[in-house]
C-alpha cells in the first residue's frame, strides 16, 4: 500500500511595507555626524561634516535620495552611457537621442518658434561677469533638412552662446537633442507625420516642451536658507556683514524655525538689510 502526500504550496513570505523612518535612521548610523532627510530637502552641509566639510562624493548623496524616495528606486540598472559606449535599448554603435557635443558656429540656428526674444543687455551684463569657469552647457536640437543640411537649433542658452561668440569661441559645448534617432512610430505617436516638414515641427514641439519642462516645471527655487549661506560660504562681503550682525545677537541661520536664536525669516531678512545697510 502506497501513501500519497499532498503536496502544499509554499507562499512567499509577504514583503513588509516599506518604513521610510526606520530605513532613514538605518542609514544614518553609518555616519559620525547625522542630517535631516526630509522629502524636501537633504542638509548637505551637516552630511559634508563627514567628509571633513570637504566635497562629498555623489554615491552617498545617491543613497540618501533612494532612501528618502523608497523602495520603487531601489535596485535600479546601470547601463546607460550617453556619451558613445552602451546605450539602454540601442543597437551597438548607434547614438542615443541626447548626447554631448562641440558644435562650429556656423552650424547654429535659432527658430523663434520655440525661443523667446533675444535681449542685447542681458548679453551685456552676462559679458562684464564673463569668467569661462562658469559657462553653463546650452541645449541645441539636430535637425537634418530636405536638402540634406544639419542645422542644430539652440532652445536653451542662447544669451550664453553669444556672450561665448563676443569672447572669441569658435565652437561650442552644447547638450544635442537629435531628431535623427527618433523612429517614425515615436514622431507619429507624438501627432506628427513622417516627412521632413513634419520632422521639422516635431523638432519645436519637442524643444518646446523641454524648455516648458525645464525652466517651467521642474526647476528647483534656490531657497532663501541656501540664497544666504552659498553667499555666506563664498565669502560675499554682504552676507558675511549680516552673519557679524546674527553673530553679535547670539543668532544663528535655519532653514525652518523652533531653534532658541534661530533665524529662519531669511528673505525678509535680507530685504531688511539691503534697506538699512552694513550696521
Amino acid at each position: 500500500m502506497t501513501m500519497q502526500l499532498k503536496s502544499r504550496a509554499i507562499r512567499a513570505p509577504k514583503a513588509k511595507p516599506y518604513n521610510k523612518k526606520q530605513a532613514i535612521l538605518t542609514f544614518l548610523k553609518q555616519f559620525k555626524t547625522t542630517f535631516d532627510m526630509k522629502d524636501d530637502s537633504i542638509d548637505l552641509r551637516e552630511m559634508a561634516k563627514n567628509f571633513n566639510d570637504g566635497p562629498i562624493p555623489l554615491q552617498p548623496i545617491h543613497e540618501a535620495i533612494v532612501t528618502v524616495l523608497g523602495q520603487n528606486y531601489h535596485n535600479l540598472s546601470f547601463n546607460y552611457d550617453p556619451s558613445g559606449g552602451g546605450f539602454l535599448g540601442y543597437a551597438p554603435g548607434k547614438r542615443p537621442k541626447e548626447y554631448f557635443d562641440y558644435i562650429s558656429w556656423d552650424q547654429l540656428y535659432l527658430w523663434t518658434i520655440f525661443q523667446r526674444d533675444v535681449a542685447p543687455n542681458h548679453v551685456e551684463k552676462i559679458f562684464k561677469d564673463f569668467d569661462e569657469s562658469s559657462v553653463i552647457v546650452p541645449c541645441i536640437i539636430k535637425i537634418t533638412l530636405t536638402d540634406g543640411r544639419i542645422i542644430y537649433c539652440v532652445w536653451d542658452g542662447h544669451h550664453t552662446i553669444q556672450v561665448c561668440r563676443l569672447k572669441g569661441y569658435t565652437k561650442f559645448q552644447a547638450w544635442i537633442i537629435d531628431l535623427d534617432q527618433f523612429t517614425t512610430a515615436e514622431i507619429e505617436n507624438a501627432g506628427f507625420g513622417d516627412t521632413d516638414e513634419e520632422r521639422v515641427k516635431f523638432g519645436c514641439w519637442i524643444a518646446g516642451r523641454n524648455m516648458r519642462r525645464i525652466n517651467g516645471l521642474n526647476k528647483r527655487d534656490l531657497s532663501p536658507y541656501d540664497d544666504f549661506m552659498i553667499g555666506l560660504e563664498t565669502r560675499d562681503n554682504k552676507f558675511v556683514a549680516m552673519m557679524n550682525i546674527l553673530k553679535a545677537n547670539t543668532c544663528v541661520p535655519k532653514r525652518s524655525p523652533g531653534f532658541e536664536g534661530g533665524w529662519s525669516q531669511i528673505k525678509s531678512g535680507i530685504e531688511c538689510f539691503d534697506l538699512e545697510g552694513p550696521t
